[in-house]
């Protein structure tokens, strides 16, 4: 796929959430950026044991036509049965006919020349999980690499994992979707409650790529991730998330890189963005939702590199800042 960027760069953002008594003491008497070591020695990623299930020992093939979702199932459940481990996917080409579940103490690990393709078919992604859309949660399309209730869980390597979403599969959903957006919204503002709000089939709601939902230690490190449905890395109400050193190439509607939703401790580093809408949104969202898909968030610093001399719009963004005074943006200091 040939790439028209407007934005490729690399953002540090540090979030300030739920602290123990030292480093909050600590953060409560710096401002700014002097806050920030406090911040960074809460948040620790996971570790995993030293023990590798390989997927081709499962049943996998990495020949671009066979479905190995049922090889990559079997090999995360071997490892979280044994206490935890890598699950690797090898260097070739493997087709996975709908979502990939992660479990605790699981590091899914694409190496290099690791290309993990999802199907285009919507019935692939049911039945229905706990999810959200648009900060909105709902019984939708499982998300493409999806975990809840999960610890210690982790995406690493250098491959990639494609959504192969485009102008034929997925994205023309902006559209005709729009009924199902709305409706999902007025459940929202009327408190109908998430076991209720039942889409799927039969509805269109874009699912996002990566969505860990009321997880907690999450590290999403050094992968790819191109072509997506919607919302690209979306952690949402979890606990100690890293993401660094990961690349996103993706172009379509709605296409945010990283999206965390109501996540009180977080770390994101070195995160490589190329497309077209947000390099970050850290917001619980202007979306109506009932109270209880609401949950505040104590203190916001949000820090991007500027836009390397792309035009300035009035758009989304810029909207929500005047929505969102309250938010504080701080350019990186040098070096």
């Amino acid at each position: 796929m040939r790439l028209k960027s407007w934005v490729d760069v690399a953002t540090a953002v540090v979030m300030l959430g739920s602290l123990t008594a030292t480093p909050r003491a600590a953060a409560a008497e710096a401002t700014g950026w002097d806050a920030v070591p406090a911040i960074l020695a809460e948040i620790k990623p996971p570790t995993f044991p030293d023990r590798d299930f390989n997927v081709t020992d499962y049943g996998a093939v990495g020949d671009s036509t066979t479905d190995c979702r049922p090889a990559f199932d079997k090999a995360i459940a071997a490892c979280t049965a044994a206490g935890g481990g890598r699950v690797v996917v090898p260097a070739g080409d493997w087709l996975v006919e709908g979502p990939i579940h992660l479990k605790s103490n699981v590091n899914l690990h694409s190496a290099t020349g690791a290309t993990v393709r999802f199907s285009t078919d919507p019935a692939n992604y049911l039945p229905v999980v706990l999810a959200r859309y648009e900060g909105n949660e709902v019984m939708n399309y499982s998300p493409f690499l999806y975990a809840i209730d999960a610890e210690n869980i982790a995406i690493t390597g250098a491959g990639t994992f494609d959504g192969q979403a485009g102008p034929k599969y997925w994205w023309p959903w902006k559209g005709t979707g729009n009924k199902d957006q709305e409706t999902l919204r007025q459940m929202g503002e009327e408190n109908v409650p998430a076991a209720d709000r039942v889409f799927g089939k039969d509805h269109q709601l874009r699912p996002n790529f990566v969505q860990p939902h009321r997880c907690k230690h999450v590290l999403i490190e050094g992968v790819t991730f191109t072509n997506s449905p919607m919302w690209i890395v979306n952690p949402v109400l979890c606990e100690n998330v890293t993401i660094r050193g990961v690349t996103v190439q993706s172009h379509g509607p709605n296409n945010d890189g990283c999206n965390p939703r109501v996540v009180p401790q977080r770390a994101h580093r070195e995160l490589h963005v190329r497309h077209r809408r947000r390099l970050h949104c850290h917001q619980v969202g202007p979306q109506r939702r009932r109270p209880a898909d609401r949950r505040p968030q104590r203190e916001h610093h949000h820090s991007r590199l500027p836009d390397a001399g792309r035009p300035r719009r009035r758009g989304a963004g810029q909207r929500n800042e005047r929505r969102h005074p309250q938010r504080v943006r701080r350019e990186l200091p040098d070096g």
